[in-house]
């Protein structure tokens, strides 16, 4: 008989992340002041942590309804880009839909930045580091 060692899986509520892509959202600073000034009584301990905590329900609804998935995003900005580089191929001297071109780059460039901010945050927290294996505790 062997026995196979695993790792304890962690349980409960998952931590809060913050993520830096974030903040150049227009309406970032926005929500969070809103959720911190958000009125409450008690003792200045109990303030601080109720403030953290509509802070982080705050930013969990925003990032959900306003921020949205990024590569959703992406691939809107990519499509009104290419549909904005079609339109002035076929009118080139249009000034319109040259500065619909221009702000059609510009979004994109900022939803991959955005995506690109992510992904580096995410890979930087996933615990894996580059050149390392499986763990030998999973072997029988």
């Amino acid at each position: 008989m062997k026995v196979i060692r695993a790792p304890m899986l962690p349980t409960g509520p998952h931590p809060f992340k913050y993520f830096e892509a974030w903040e150049p959202h227009p309406s970032f600073t926005e929500t969070v002041h809103a959720a911190w000034n958000s009125s409450t009584e008690g003792n200045p301990m109990f303030l601080f942590i109720k403030k953290l905590a509509n802070t982080k329900l705050a930013l969990k609804r925003w990032n959900k309804e306003i921020f949205g998935p990024t590569q959703l995003h992406l691939a809107i900005c990519k499509r009104a880009l290419d549909a904005a580089q079609s339109a002035l191929q076929q009118n080139p001297r249009d000034s319109t839909l040259m500065e619909a071109g221009k702000l059609a780059r510009h979004n994109y460039s900022d939803s991959l930045t955005r995506e690109e901010k992510f992904a580096r945050q995410n890979h930087a927290n996933c615990g894996w580091k580059q050149g390392t294996q499986t763990p030998s505790s999973f072997t029988i």
